[in-house]
């Protein structure tokens, strides 16, 4: 009998092979039985979406949470620093900031509105990534001019569908390599929206989403994990708003002796806002067990939420609910240095597939156009040579600047840490900190004050001194 048993056992586990894959009575309606990555999005996406931008805008700090993700990921949008170098592989000084002037002069209307700038783009494309999973951005030459367009992941018509036509998308069947975009009209209504559906190249098309399996080819938003739990959450702070309204809206309630007909008094009475009200004989009110406990329960549930918004935007937490409290200087550290470890990648992303296409696409104009003067920019290597350039993101502000600078400073005279990187982390270019260095020591020369001290000549020091120095 135990030999049976344990064979039975045996082939009970082998049948299960994962625990993970075990089917429990309340996951039986949730089950999925898996498919494709596209046939998943397709069922999903606009529901999704569409969901996603609702609770942004019924929820306010939904709404802030991803305002400090999208602060965190471009800020004001990324700095450029081009790093043309000449033969010995020195930097082309010149050269790098005449070209930075004039892309820093096209990014003031980059987008064919002719009001967005450049970094608003990158703001904008951040925030339908969170909201939608993806964003559009299009290359268009309007009357000689090199622009941008932004469109929503709505304006693809994934009503278009062929045997190489996926959501809307003509791909490559062999290497999923993507040919086409069918683009139409928000204001299109749905009987005319496949007649209005145009096919634009997908050389001119910039795709960002989130790739998170092979053949992939639509990006559905991350929110997609706690929607519903946002939306539980706003329907539980509604519930325990309007209970606690209720019971605040009543001062008193007066029960009547047994044989009071009430004829002596109609009505209830008003004290301010609070209701007094009458009960017949007999007659009692209880209120719900909701209406009268604590909202620690609330505030657990809500907390629980928001630690798992922080790992899902890739914002801190204590950023997400504005609690600076028990925090020191290495737990502040700490915090910096992970987000700045988890948006490492993000920043990466948006370079490579945002920023260095735009750049090059805009460097081909200026230098087609006559904007700039580039020698060999159409040879073989001139364009390698001369689209060399560095990204900075936004950084994140320095926890204690001065012991950031003295460690900098010791790194760089052990030889082991370059200053400029350090710069660059902070999203400031290098050529132009040392640049306004000079100027400003050129003014202090110029004004007869001290380099050091910035006093004037046999003016007290100690007017320069901290007052406990005094």
């Amino acid at each position: 009998m135990n030999f049976i048993h344990r064979l039975s056992s045996a082939f009970k586990a082998f049948g299960r092979a994962y625990a993970g894959a075990r089917l429990t009575p309340s996951q039986a309606d949730y089950w999925n039985g898996g498919g494709t990555p596209n046939s998943e999005i397709r069922a999903s996406r606009d529901r999704t979406a569409a969901r996603v931008r609702q609770l942004v805008r019924d929820m306010p700090w939904l709404d802030q949470s991803f305002d400090d993700s999208v602060a965190y990921k471009v800020g004001e949008g990324f700095n450029v620093k081009p790093a043309v170098v000449d033969g010995q592989g020195k930097m082309l000084l010149g050269e790098n900031r005449r070209i930075k002037d004039a892309f820093l002069w096209w990014c003031e209307k980059a987008e064919v509105n002719g009001r967005d700038h450049f970094g608003d783009i990158q703001r904008m494309a951040v925030r339908q990534m969170l909201e939608c999973g993806e964003a559009f951005i299009v290359y268009r030459y309007l009357k000689g001019e090199y622009r941008l367009q932004v469109y929503e992941p709505d304006c693809i018509d994934s009503s278009v569908s062929a045997d190489d036509i996926d959501q809307g998308i003509r791909f490559d069947r062999d290497t999923n390599a993507f040919k086409g975009y069918f683009f139409r009209s928000l204001e299109s209504s749905p009987l005319a929206a496949a007649a209005e559906a145009k096919e634009i190249p997908a050389e001119i098309v910039i795709h960002l989403y989130r790739a998170l399996r092979p053949w992939q080819r639509r990006g559905i938003s991350p929110l997609v994990q706690v929607s519903l739990l946002a939306a539980d959450l706003d329907q539980y702070l509604s519930n325990e708003i309007s209970a606690q309204q209720m019971t605040s809206r009543y001062l008193a309630f007066i029960q009547r002796a047994e044989g009071d007909d009430g004829s002596d008094h109609q009505g209830d009475d008003y004290i301010d806002n609070l209701t007094i009200r009458y009960l017949g004989a007999g007659e009692s009110v209880q209120f719900a067990p909701g209406a009268n406990r604590p909202v620690t329960g609330l505030e657990s549930f809500q907390d629980t939420f928001l630690r798992i918004l922080s790992t899902i935007l890739k914002v801190p937490f204590h950023v997400i609910t504005g609690k600076y409290t028990a925090l020191n200087y290495n737990t502040l550290r700490e915090i910096r240095n992970n987000a700045v470890h988890i948006l490492k990648p993000e920043w990466a992303y948006l370079t490579r597939h945002l920023l260095q296409p735009v750049y090059d696409h805009w460097l081909d104009w200026a230098v087609a156009s006559g904007e700039l003067s580039l020698k060999g920019y159409w040879s073989p290597a001139g364009k390698r040579h001369w689209r060399k350039c560095f990204f900075m993101p936004p950084g994140i502000e320095s926890v204690d600047v001065l012991r950031d600078i003295k460690g900098v400073l010791a790194g760089r005279d052990a030889g082991i840490i370059d200053p400029q990187d350090w710069i660059m982390g902070q999203g400031e270019d290098p050529d132009e900190v040392i640049s306004g260095l000079s100027e400003f020591i050129a003014k202090l020369k110029a004004a007869g004050l001290d380099q050091q001290t910035g006093l004037a000549p046999g003016e007290d020091t100690k007017l320069g001194q901290a007052p406990s120095e005094l």
